[in-house]
């Protein structure tokens, strides 16, 4: 099946196609150019939120998998029959770890046999290279996803049949892949579907490509806290942890802005060309900026919207939303539904300030509300977060614009 006829028979498909120069060396050591041609595929029925890069000669296969109406799960990357899932595992390993595979020579799974309630249960886990399940086929190709030769799948059937398909086999994988990895070393994961969503192309600024020539760049003093806060942010997989991340890298110079103003005021007081004649009237000037300062940073709220208000420009926020496409949903406002509303209010555009404030409101109420979920908590300090579907894709949206704020207060912080 060609592309062409694969669009003609799913008509809401999107087919983006990218030829791509790829340089391998030859026998003989030479450099030579490899160009390859492939499709992102988008809005695909079933997979809808996911983007797969697929080759023009297998979407035949792809067609084969549509048809069967598979059903995704909607925490991790699986899919679900009757009692049967199959789930696409990823590595646990830290950055600079690297650990072999202990996976046998002859290709056979690692095979596992347990209960659950009161049911027996096998579990098998393959690696990429050793099974043609339609979720070997589809993980490597999502945008996002594990790298082919670092992937495993598992195999998971025998669980009954209650409505809660997904949950069941989490319990089971969980347990399983946990037991593994304390026994025998291979440390495994279910891979999220949080890092692999893509709602549309439009969320993404894409990167300019690397020049060929040579880089100039400026070292610049990074603060390397808020690098590591960043690089973190990127690494987590659930959104409102990724959201709180973010957050810390305003945090962090949230008692930092206070300090700047009190010691800003202070030195005009001191240059004032009467200082030596009329110093205790200034004196007691002083004292009331210390006392006013010390009340105001009793709430967040206030030190927020100062750090904002000093590293991140309305113009540069606009534009980049803009860019992305989410300028209307940024002004807007919203009611996260759960136990209790939570209302999202809307940026205002209008001036410096209205737009400092507006930021500094939404970015509290959603902190406030993550940080504090305990759905008891008091509802006059903050709403709780409910971390439901579709509240979490929301935050997806948020996040966008709290990694740009990110950004902006690293960058704009560095000539401290």
């Amino acid at each position: 099946m060609s592309p062409e006829d694969f669009k003609k028979k799913y008509p809401t498909v999107s087919l983006e196609e990218v030829n791509d120069v790829d340089y391998v060396e030859d026998d003989n050591g030479d450099e030579v150019e490899v160009h390859s041609t492939y499709y992102i595929v988008k809005k695909l029925p079933v997979f809808d939120e996911l983007a797969l890069r697929i080759h023009p000669s297998e979407f035949e296969r792809l067609d084969q998998i549509v048809e069967g109406k598979p059903e995704l799960f909607k925490g991790v990357l699986g899919v679900k029959f009757d009692k049967t899932a199959e789930v696409v595992l990823s590595r646990v390993v830290g950055p600079s770890l690297f650990v072999p595979t202990p996976m046998r020579s002859s290709g056979e799974p690692i095979r596992v046999s347990t209960f659950y309630r009161g049911k027996a249960v096998s579990v098998h886990i393959y690696a990429q290279s050793t099974i043609d399940a339609d979720i070997a086929f589809l993980g490597p190709r999502i945008v996002g996803g594990p790298i082919q030769y670092r992937s495993f799948f598992a195999v998971v059937t025998g669980i009954q049949k209650t409505g809660k398909l997904e949950q069941d086999v989490m319990a089971v994988l969980r347990s399983v892949l946990f037991d593994i990895e304390f026994t025998y070393g291979l440390a495994l994961e279910a891979a999220n579907l949080d890092r692999l969503k893509r709602r549309t192309m439009n969320a993404r600024r894409r990167a300019p490509a690397l020049p060929t020539d040579e880089i100039n760049l400026v070292v610049k003093p990074y603060t390397p806290e808020l690098i590591e806060y960043y690089h973190t942010a990127a690494r987590v997989d659930y959104v409102p942890f990724k959201f709180i991340c973010y957050f810390h890298i305003v945090e962090y110079f949230m008692d930092k802005s206070a300090h700047r103003v009190v010691s800003r005021r202070l030195r005009q007081i001191l240059m004032r060309p009467d200082f030596h004649v009329n110093h205790q009237e200034h004196l007691n000037e002083a004292i009331k900026i210390f006392k006013a300062e010390t009340e105001k940073n009793l709430t967040d709220k206030i030190k927020i919207n100062r750090v904002l208000a000093e590293y991140v420009r309305r113009d540069e926020i606009r534009a980049f939303l803009d860019g992305l496409g989410l300028l209307e949903h940024f002004s807007k406002d919203h009611t996260l539904n759960g136990p209790r509303p939570l209302k999202v209010s809307a940026l205002n555009f209008d001036s410096d300030q209205s737009f400092v404030e507006s930021l500094g409101k939404r970015v509290y109420a959603l902190r406030c509300s993550i940080v504090h979920s305990n759905p008891d908590f008091d509802e006059s300090k903050a709403v709780p977060f409910h971390a439901s579907q579709q509240n979490l894709d929301f935050l997806r949206t948020e996040n966008d614009l709290m990694r740009e704020i990110a950004h902006k207060v690293i960058v704009n912080s560095i000539a401290e």
